[in-house]
This record gives C-alpha cells, structure tokens and sequence, in this order.
C-alpha cells in the first residue's frame, strides 16, 4: 500500500547551505525595508551561485513526488523554517545552562568549608558585631585577589548559621558543633 507523502524535506546536505546563508544573513520581520532589500539581493545572489545545488536537490524532490514551487519552498524555510529551529536550539540551550547552574547551586558547601565558618563565628561572637558585619570581617580573611565575588548563597549561609550558633549557645551554654 503507497502512502501518499504530503511534506517534502531538503536534504540534510541542502538545509546545511540553507542555514549557512541564513546565518550570514539573518532577518526578522522586524527588520528595516533596507535590510530586507539587502537580504533580498544577498538571496537571489546565492541562488545564482549555488544553481548547480538548487536544480540537484529539486530533482531529488521530483523523483519523490514534489510538485511544488521550488524558490517558494526555499525562501519559506530561510524565512520560517530555519529562524524557528534556531530558536528552539537557543531555547534549548539556555534551558540545559540552567539545569547545571541550578545543579551547581542546589549543591551544599563543604562539610570542612561549613565547619570553618562555625569556627570562625564561635571565636568572633563576642565581637558583638551584626552577622553582616561578622560575615564582612570573615570575607576579607577568606577572599584572594583570584577570587570570585560573594554570592548571596554564602552571605545567607553564614547568617543562617551564625544565628543557629547564637540561639544554641544561648539555650544550651556550650559551643556547637565540636
């Protein structure tokens, strides 16, 4: 029993060079009716350069059964086609960024790391500075010049556990975490 095909894709071979001009020459809909004027010229040049290209996969497309305006069918997939698939790619990309970022960030710190802070604030606390201030002094030991800024991961860290230090040793009179 034969099919009947209703969707005929250039090959992998030809939408390659179809997304090779379009990546040189992008355009929106947004774009300006100069830039649209020049685009036109820069796509009816490449026709002409890759005539050759165009005339073979149009013959492939007609052994398969296409029928269609070939010009029309490729300047659809320049205008339509390939802008959206690059999207979604971009989209796609930033979705997978951010699934490692958050990866990274849903990591705790170090045991050894967390530990030195408790140490830090059980031998400051009777500073009697503000936990922003004690984190600031603790910071200014712990930070290089090769160093990254602070994240507010840290900042919020610190004051979490300078407050559970603080309430501890209130309720319980020692020094946690030894």
């Amino acid at each position: 029993m034969n099919v009947p095909t209703f969707r005929y894709d250039f090959s992998k071979e030809f939408l390659n060079h179809l997304i090779d001009f379009y990546t040189m020459y992008p355009i929106s809909d947004k774009d300006s009716r100069q830039e649209k004027l020049a685009f036109k010229i820069n796509w009816d040049n490449w026709k002409s350069q890759n005539d050759d290209l165009i005339l073979q996969e149009h013959n492939r497309l007609l052994l398969l059964g296409f029928s269609s305006d070939m010009d029309h069918k490729m300047y659809q997939c320049i205008r339509s086609y390939i802008p959206k698939k690059q999207k979604q790619q971009k989209l796609q990309k930033n979705i997978e960024s951010e699934k490692v970022v958050n990866k990274h960030l849903n990591k705790g710190f170090a045991k050894d790391f967390l530990k030195n802070i408790d140490e830090f604030i059980v031998q400051n606390l009777h500073l009697g500075k503000k936990p922003v201030d004690l984190f600031q002094l603790y910071y200014s030991e712990l930070q290089s010049p090769d160093q990254p800024l602070v994240s507010d991961r840290l900042k919020k860290t610190f004051q979490n556990r300078y407050q559970n230090i603080k309430t501890n040793m209130k309720t319980n009179m020692k020094t946690p975490y030894k």
